[in-house]
């Protein structure tokens, strides 16, 4: 079964590998205008053929404008993600046509502002956007206008750095109509830290800023792609917003924020939560925008400081995910409180961290509050057993010492790749230290084939344990448990471990029964009951 699993994972790696290495080397910047090369005639294998090279220009072989081309298969990459049927053929007919592109604005660029982009990422990323995701790249609509017309007044741009220069290209190529300032600071957004996550946000919004800017859509109605709820109220907030520091994300939490009623600082704290400063799915922006954020505009009192505000965001946007009827009405921050701060306790966040999107399959985290195991069960952990001098069937449930007292247990799907690597510290596992396992399992959550989700326990007088690590493959047809296992020594996963593996994955459909051990026993470690 494994090995079925293997070449069939091996099918959907081929886009990924083409776009991370292929596409790479055929953006490398271009040879010098003055050299001719020379090929071998192939017909009798002998004798030299001159055939002139392609005229380039000088800026052609800047590091800025290789930069420019190689931020191009970013975003790309990032466009790609979101559309899981696109083909390899589909990802070199988008580089080639963004490679065009990218020449046309580089070389219109360099006309007006020469050498503007030197040293500068983010106008590189910028211009690279444009290339990508408008124009026509990436399913987008043609640009108003041609970049060969651009021809700003000079002083415009005088002392504006590259960025500027980048910014009033946009306006050129995008805007039939006047947009709103925070669309436009789409284009230009920092993905110095982290890439993945950022890139993410400027695709939306660099949508909703072309789609607005050619009168395509209203705000309203572009924005809706990132909130389908957003409301009239909140859409003319955005619309005035006038703080130039804002994101275009960071302005729409706020002005989702004001229009319930609540004060900046909500708006402010609900982008920094973990929910707040990513684009969700649907269902949950939804939950967002009409419920959590509602009911943490309508306690801002009781919730008091910013933090707060962002965890009660974070813990009812992930009740939702468990459960799709979950809803923050009827509750109070009192009511709550205890569940929160068990929440937090299993809670590990990273700043400066790649971000990955959930899993494709819509698998859904679980947290339960007080669990404990049905009565008197006997589990048996595969290879800990009599004949390879393990322990055998083990008794848990109410009436024994495992899995009777009650625990919260939280399944956590592992989003970013920092926390991937603290879970293997926390295991004492490969992920820790070694790094060719770390690139084999981020590859595969890149690639949304695998998922890693992080199992849990917590009480008063235990405190916070780390049980278990679980890989998923999203195969053609299932979803199979490739591995799971628990802290080294023992690795095997414990009794504990083993029964929440397996309510979890009963619960979400996944086939557990797939599993098996991938890492060396030298002997079946003992364990006390957690």
């Amino acid at each position: 079964m494994a090995m079925v699993g293997r070449r069939r994972l091996a099918a959907a790696l081929p886009l990924a590998c083409f776009l991370a290495c292929g596409v790479v080397e055929g953006l490398v910047a271009p040879c010098s205008s003055g050299r001719r090369r020379a090929s071998r005639r192939a017909l009798f294998g002998f004798g030299e053929k001159e055939e002139p090279a392609v005229e380039v220009e000088a800026w052609e072989s800047s590091a800025w404008y290789g930069e420019c081309r190689k931020r191009v298969v970013t975003c790309i990459m990032c466009a790609f993600e979101e559309e899981t049927t696109l083909s390899e053929r589909d990802a070199q007919l988008e580089a080639a046509a963004a490679d065009a592109r990218v020449r046309a604005l580089a070389k219109a660029l360099e006309a007006v502002a020469p050498g503007a982009l030197e040293g500068d990422a983010g106008g590189c990323f910028g211009l690279a956007r444009l290339a990508s995701w408008t124009g026509g790249g990436c399913g987008s609509g043609k640009w108003v206008r041609e970049p060969e017309d651009w021809a700003p007044p000079p002083e415009g741009l005088r002392g504006g750095g590259g960025a500027a220069a980048v910014a009033a290209l946009a306006e050129h190529l995008l805007e039939k109509y006047p947009a709103i300032d925070p669309l436009r600071r789409s284009v230009l957004l920092d993905a110095s830290s982290d890439p993945q996550l950022t890139n993410r946000v400027a695709l939306h919004f660099c949508r909703a800023y072309a789609a607005t800017a050619s009168g395509e859509a209203s705000v309203r109605a572009a924005v809706q792609s990132v909130v389908p709820s957003l409301t009239k109220k909140a859409a003319a907030k955005y619309c005035d917003t006038s703080d130039a520091a804002l994101s275009p994300l960071e302005a729409l939490r706020r002005a989702q924020a004001a229009a319930l009623g609540a004060p900046d600082w909500v708006g402010d704290a609900a982008f920094a939560s973990s929910v707040g400063r990513r684009v969700n799915g649907a269902a949950v922006e939804e939950f967002l925008d009409q419920d959590a954020l509602r009911w943490c505009a309508t306690h801002s009192d009781a919730l008091k400081e910013p933090s707060t505000v962002s965890l009660a965001l974070d813990y009812l946007c992930e009740m939702r995910r468990a459960d799709a009827a979950y809803t923050a009405a009827g509750r109070t921050p009192k009511t709550l409180e205890s569940q929160m701060d068990a929440y937090a306790l299993s809670t590990t966040v990273f700043d400066d961290d790649e971000a990955f999107l959930p899993n494709p399959r819509n698998l859904k985290p679980l947290f339960l509050d007080g669990a404990t195991i049905e009565p008197r069960q006997k589990i048996t952990i595969p290879y800990d057993e009599p004949y390879n001098f393990g322990h055998g069937p083990y008794d848990v449930g109410e009436g024994t010492d495992r899995g009777a007292s009650p625990k919260t247990v939280r399944v956590e799907e592992i989003l970013s790749l920092k926390r991937l690597i603290y879970e293997g510290n926390k295991l004492d596992n490969c992920l820790e230290d070694r790094r060719s396992s770390q690139v084999k399992y981020v590859m595969r959550a890149r690639q949304r084939v695998s998922s890693f989700w992080s199992f849990t326990l917590s009480d008063d007088a235990k405190g916070l344990q780390h049980i278990l690590l679980l890989e998923v493959w999203h195969l053609r047809g299932q979803n199979i448990v490739r591995q799971a296992e628990g802290p080294r020594p023992r690795t095997l996963p414990s009794p504990e471990a083993w029964h929440w593996m397996k309510v979890w994955c009963d619960r979400e459909g996944v086939d557990w029964s797939t599993w098996d051990i991938y890492s060396r026993l030298d002997q079946i470690h003992p364990v006390d009951p957690l």
